[in-house]
C-alpha cells in the first residue's frame, strides 16, 4: 500500500533494499519482486541497524557524512538482485483490491472506521 501511495505521488521507483531476516529468504525476496514489480537489492551486511549506527557515529566524530562513507562501503560488497517475474504479476494485481479490504477490515475501530483512513 505505500508503495502504491508513493508511486500516486509520482515517485519513480527503481529497486527496493532489503534488510534482516526477510533479505535471507529465497521465496520472500521473490514475492516482493513480483509484487512489487521492480527488483529486490539485499544489503549483505546482515546487522544494518548496527551499521548505520556505526556511520552516523562516525559522522558526528569525524564530520563525513553517512552516504559517502556507504558508498565506499557498498563498492566493496556483492549485492544479491532479484528481478521480478513478470508471469506472476496478475496474480498479485488482481488480488490487490482483495488484500485493501481485508486489512481494512481487520484494522476497524469499534465505530466502524479505519485507522488508515
Amino acid at each position: 500500500h505505500g508503495m502504491q501511495l508513493m508511486r500516486s505521488f509520482g515517485m519513480q521507483i527503481n529497486e527496493v533494499r532489503l534488510v534482516g531476516g526477510g533479505g535471507q529468504n529465497a521465496l520472500w525476496r521473490q514475492i516482493l519482486a513480483d509484487v512489487f514489480q521492480v527488483p529486490i537489492c539485499v544489503c549483505p551486511e546482515t546487522e544494518t541497524a548496527a551499521l548505520g549506527a556505526a556511520f552516523q557515529a562516525c559522522w558526528l566524530d569525524t564530520g563525513i557524512h553517512p552516504a559517502d562513507l556507504y558508498s565506499a562501503f557498498e563498492n566493496d560488497q556483492e549485492q544479491l538482485k532479484v528481478a521480478p517475474l513478470p508471469e506472476n504479476f496478475d496474480v498479485y494485481a488482481r488480488n490487490f483490491d482483495r488484500y485493501l479490504n481485508l486489512g481494512k477490515r481487520l484494522f476497524q475501530d469499534l465505530d466502524g472506521d479505519c485507522p488508515s483512513d
